[in-house]
């Protein structure tokens, strides 16, 4: 034992009172080392029938304790030794029972059963009335300490939540899903001053999500999970959100609930993850393909600290009696920790024909076309449908593209110029994110705060790809800027591939790692497919560089700052292009245009990855063509008209002649 100190009583918190200023004098080898002897100097005179009390405090440090239960070999010992203590008069002196004004006389009194400091401490044929042994107190192992819980995935809404939070509450509730495979570790918290190692205990969850840890010592711990397998990544996921701020720095948090049944508790998610490793996941993230240096791929997410004691007020209701025997028994149960999907950041570019104009070579506007909102997702054609009909985009992300196809006499077609306005939009449709450890940890934010701390996404390259048979019209603006040289357009990414390329890459290390399968194709990319992964193999800028300008070789490219710059969840950047092509006859034409958001950047340092999940980097507007009648539902009224004011131009001009002849 160490010795704590002395006292004449003990306050509510166990903590020793001397309001007598007990003096005492330490002997810590005393009978050869066996016992500590503490020498208490009261200085009290107790009348007859009367008595006093003293108190002694001792503490059993955490490496004794570890020596007493466990051999060299860290086993539990069979019979760990009792633990004694002896208390003997030491020396005493006797008063005469006299008058207040007379007290303090000396009185030759012998007891003769009590021979003051004559105890030897283990031996009872020693001990006489002036002499006490307390119980002997042997701590041993029986019913192993035990801490067990689940890990889980916090649910939240499977759609976007386009503008709002996605937050988990925190509590595992019935339903949700489990994640087997995750490390726990339980880790002794070494006191200041004190070399390691300290102790760990560690196991995983199982296919339940469900774990257990047993036969640790009392001291101070924290409980570990490590994560970021089994289809859960660190990029994606989180802790959810920790409910009881107001009882973490309690050592004894564990207890919360004590007095309702196992079964009544809340099961709240008792950890946090490590914000430093969530800096670096997400700033790695944010970087260029190139694999330099080690970024997380694990999250350790941990408890706050949390002691164990050998006291009962220590452990309140998790101790009961086992199979009859009086033994305690520690289980803290429902340690429950869950991970949580992170807010979604989705960047997305829509690109579309908002205007198709046709005017022939004799300046006469055959088709002269909008293709308007209907004010609930779907578009029509106004102004005069006449020769055009118009299939809108089909499916979502990387679906069909729709069509707008002019159906003209082939004779009109010569000559006639295509005006096609194309409009283009940059949307942030991102969930609300702050980079805020806070927020992070608790769900909760300061009003003042979300302003400058909401996280907005940035298209920082954003490009316009025309099909090369048009040609961008001057609208006055100077809004479009004509990229004639690819190698410039390189230069503008800093040689590093547009984030679909990356996308391909990622791609194609997953297909490659799990040994089958082949590399998904986005619009605009399958036709160069197989360029691409030959250059995403080899892996160089080079090779990236001669797949983009084979792909870009028929296009025009075009660079627009308006639909770049910094967009906050819910925003939106327009622009229009305007372009226009001289039609000849000699074959049908086919036009399209695509637009691409190259690469993007986060305003806070914090923050999940703007992934193609979510996310349409690439659009592509309808494809406009423009062919001969093809006999299907075509309104030939226009036609007729149009050939009999040619023919009585014809006749008109015989007519004139053969007067002019005869007479």
């Amino acid at each position: 034992y160490d010795l704590v100190g002395v006292g004449t009583d003990v306050n509510e918190e166990g903590n020793l009172i001397n309001e007598q200023n007990y003096t005492y004098t330490e002997d810590q080898n005393y009978n050869d080392g066996t016992y500590a002897k503490v020498v208490i100097d009261t200085n009290n005179i107790i009348e007859a029938q009367k008595e006093e009390y003293v108190y002694i405090q001792f503490h059993l440090d955490r490496e004794t304790l570890g020596e007493i239960l466990f051999d060299a070999n860290g086993e539990p010992v069979n019979d760990p030794i009792m633990l004694e203590n002896i208390a003997e008069v030491n020396s005493y002196s006797s008063y005469a029972n006299l008058s207040d004004a007379e007290q303090n006389i000396p009185y030759a009194g012998i007891d003769k059963d009590s021979n003051p400091g004559s105890a030897t401490p283990g031996e009872i044929t020693t001990y006489e009335d002036d002499t006490d042994k307390a119980p002997g107190m042997q701590i041993v192992i029986t019913n192993p300490r035990v801490i067990s819980g689940t890990v889980f995935v916090d649910s939240t809404p499977a759609d976007d939540l386009t503008g709002q939070e996605r937050l988990g509450s925190g509590i595992f509730e019935d339903g949700e899903t489990t994640i087997k495979g995750v490390t726990v570790t339980l880790t002794e918290q070494l006191e200041e001053g004190e070399t390691g190692p300290a102790r760990t205990y560690q196991t995983t969850t199982d296919s339940n999500g469900n774990f257990e840890i047993g036969g640790f010592i009392p001291d101070k711990y924290t409980l570990t999970y490590t994560w970021g397998d089994e289809g859960y990544s660190v990029r994606d996921y989180k802790a959810t959100i920790y409910l009881a701020q107001e009882r973490q720095n309690d050592l004894h948090w564990y207890l919360y609930e004590y007095d309702k049944t196992a079964e009544e508790k809340t099961r709240y998610s008792d950890a946090f993850d490590n914000y430093e490793t969530r800096k670096a996941i997400d700033a790695g993230y944010e970087a260029t393909y190139e694999e330099g240096g080690d970024i997380p791929t694990m999250m350790d997410s941990t408890t706050p600290l949390m002691e164990f004691g050998v006291e009962l007020n220590d452990i309140y209701q998790n101790y009961a009696p086992t199979d009859g025997q009086d033994k305690i028994q520690f289980n803290i149960s429902k340690m429950d920790f869950g991970i949580v999907e992170r807010a979604r950041q989705i960047i997305g570019i829509d690109k579309r024909v908002s205007h198709i104009n046709i005017r022939l070579a004799n300046g006469m506007a055959l088709v002269d076309a909008d293709i308007v909102d209907n004010g609930d997702g779907t578009y029509s054609l106004e102004n005069g449908t006449q020769y055009v009909t118009f299939m809108p985009e089909q499916g979502t992300r990387f679906g069909q593209n729709g069509f707008v196809r002019a159906e003209i006499d082939t004779e009109l077609i010569q000559g006639a110029t295509i005006t096609v306005t194309y409009e283009i939009s940059v949307r942030n449709d991102s969930e609300l994110d702050y980079s805020d450890e806070d927020y992070y940890n608790y769900g909760q934010i300061a009003e003042a705060d979300k302003a400058d701390k909401i996280i907005k996404i940035t298209p920082s390259g954003v490009y316009d790809y025309l099909d090369s048979e048009m040609t961008k019209q001057e609208d006055g603006t100077n809004t479009w800027e004509v990229i004639s040289d690819k190698t410039t357009y390189d230069s503008r990414l800093e040689e590093k591939p547009t984030v679909l390329e990356n996308y391909y890459y990622q791609e194609y290390k997953r297909i490659n790692e799990s040994g089958s399968g082949e590399v998904t194709t986005v619009i605009g990319y399958e036709e160069f497919a197989n360029q691409y992964s030959q250059a995403i193999e080899n892996w160089t800028k080079e090779n990236v560089q001669i797949a983009r300008r084979s792909r870009l070789a028929d296009y025009t490219v075009l660079h627009n700052t308006n639909l770049e710059g910094e967009i906050a969840p819910g925003n939106i950047n327009t622009a229009y292009l305007t372009s226009s092509k001289v039609l000849s006859n000699t074959d049908e034409i086919e036009l399209d245009n695509h637009a691409e958001i190259v690469e993007i950047t986060r305003n806070q340092e914090t923050g999940r990855d703007v992934t193609t999940t979510f996310t349409g980097y690439y659009n592509a507007a309808e494809t406009v063509t423009v062919t001969g009648p093809t006999g299907e539902n075509n309104n030939y009224i226009p036609y007729i008209v149009l050939g009999l004011s040619s023919l009585a131009i014809v006749v008109a001009g015989i007519v004139f002649i053969k007067k002019k002849i005869i007479g």
